[in-house]
């Protein structure tokens, strides 16, 4: 985040551009004991020191929230493998877990010693991470009763959401909404539903719905409804229908 910076309203007291005296790498630096207000938006209170910089606005060095929280537990202002996000070691596999993270991941998820889980999403059930996997942004995982999510090798970021799932050496970005299916070697990007369907060496964007069908070496782009289909090596782009077909080699608009 990057302030420009209009007005701080502390403790009864007004600063503006022209009574800021700029330090080094902070707009300002003051002691108070008091709730922050900075161009409109509450950042809490503060007892201590407050540093607003072109980063955001610290209390006592770390990092606080627009929107009225202070979450001193959460943020650092020093880099690490979640960004300024502070980390942990997950009990369950020692993988790293930002602060920001933990209060929405269940204790029994598997986090591997060399994957990490960062931002805020929220991870429920037998979901388990491994091999150099990432979690990021404020997506939902989440595996129901006597199921199981497996991700490994893979990257997943956006606000997807994801149930049932296995997905191993892919990309998952957007806001697709994945159940009850099978994903290798893919990526899958945009606001994709794919609904008990296994992905193979495939790529996936735009609004497609895909439900019951194996796609292999397949790119689907725009918003086709492709239900109980097998799709091999072909190319699937504009708003067509695809139902109870089997396609190969085939390109498709």
């Amino acid at each position: 985040m990057v302030l420009d910076l209009l007005y701080v309203y502390i403790d009864g007291g007004s600063y503006d551009q022209a009574n800021i005296v700029y330090g080094y790498n902070s707009f300002f630096s003051v002691l108070v004991h008091s709730e922050i207000t900075i161009n409109g938006q509450a950042y809490g209170d503060c007892n201590g020191s407050v540093v607003v910089n072109d980063s955001g606005a610290y209390c006592n060095g770390e990092r606080m929230d627009a929107g009225g929280n202070q979450n001193n537990a959460c943020y650092s202002a020093e880099i690490t493998e979640c960004g300024n996000e502070k980390v942990q070691a997950h009990p369950n596999g020692g993988g790293l877990i930002s602060l920001c993270a933990m209060r929405n991941v269940d204790t029994q998820v598997y986090i591997s010693d060399n994957s990490r889980v960062c931002g805020t999403p929220t991870l429920k059930g037998n979901v388990q991470i491994n091999q150099n996997s990432v979690i990021a942004g404020t997506t939902v995982i989440e595996a129901t009763a006597g199921k199981t999510v497996f991700i490994s090798g893979s990257q997943i970021t956006g606000s997807a959401h994801i149930q049932d799932t296995s997905i191993v050496a892919s990309m998952i970005s957007g806001s697709s909404d994945i159940i009850g299916s099978k994903i290798e070697s893919s990526n899958v990007s945009g606001s994709a539903d794919i609904t008990n369907s296994a992905l193979l060496t495939s790529n996936i964007s735009g609004s497609s719905d895909i439900t019951d069908s194996v796609l292999t070496l397949t790119n689907v782009s725009g918003s086709s409804d492709i239900e109980r289909s097998k799709v091999t090596n072909s190319q699937v782009s504009g708003s067509g229908d695809i139902r109870n077909e089997t396609l190969s080699n085939a390109v498709r608009y």
